[in-house]
C-alpha cells in the first residue's frame, strides 16, 4: 500500500509534469552565453579604448561601465516588501489555523499553500495523511 501512495502523493500535490532540471540547465546555459558575450564585449572595448585614447582612459571608462551596471543590477534585484494578505476565508473558521505563526501567514509560499488547503481540504488531509505515513515509515523503521 505505502508503494502506492508514493506514486500517487505528486498528483495530490499537483506536482509539475515537465522536467525542472532540463528547463533549469537551459536557464543556466543561457546565463553562461550571456556573460561569455559580455566578456568578450568588454574585452573588445578595452583593446579598442586602449589603441585610441590610451590604458588609463580605457580602465576608467571600463571601470566606470561595470560600476554602472553593477549598481542598475543591485537596483533591479532590491526586494518590495510584500504586503501581507490576510487569511482565506475558509481557513478563518479553521480551529487550528488560530495556531499558524503569523511570521508564516505573511510568507508568499505559505500563503498559497493555505489558499489551496483552504479550497480542498480533503485532499490536503490525504495528503498530509500519505506523507506523514510515509515518513513515519521511512524514520522509525529501523527501530523495531
Amino acid at each position: 500500500m505505502i508503494k502506492y501512495a508514493k506514486y500517487v502523493v505528486p498528483y495530490f500535490m499537483k506536482a509539475p509534469r515537465r522536467n525542472p532540471v532540463r528547463n533549469l540547465a537551459g536557464f543556466a546555459l543561457a546565463y553562461l552565453f550571456l556573460a561569455i558575450a559580455f566578456l568578450f564585449f568588454f574585452v573588445a572595448a578595452f583593446i579598442w579604448l586602449t589603441k585610441e585614447f590610451g590604458s588609463e582612459i580605457a580602465f576608467a571608462a571600463t571601470g566606470g561601465a561595470l560600476v554602472i551596471a553593477g549598481s542598475a543590477l543591485l537596483l533591479s534585484l532590491r526586494r518590495t516588501t510584500t504586503v501581507s494578505t490576510p487569511m482565506p476565508t475558509s481557513l478563518s473558521h479553521d480551529p487550528l489555523a488560530q495556531y499558524v505563526p503569523e511570521s508564516v501567514r505573511e510568507n508568499p509560499t505559505m500563503q498559497k499553500l493555505l489558499h489551496q488547503v483552504g479550497e480542498s481540504p480533503v485532499t490536503a488531509t490525504a495528503t498530509a495523511v500519505t506523507l506523514g505515513m510515509l515518513l513515519s515509515r521511512e524514520l522509525f523503521e529501523d527501530q523495531r
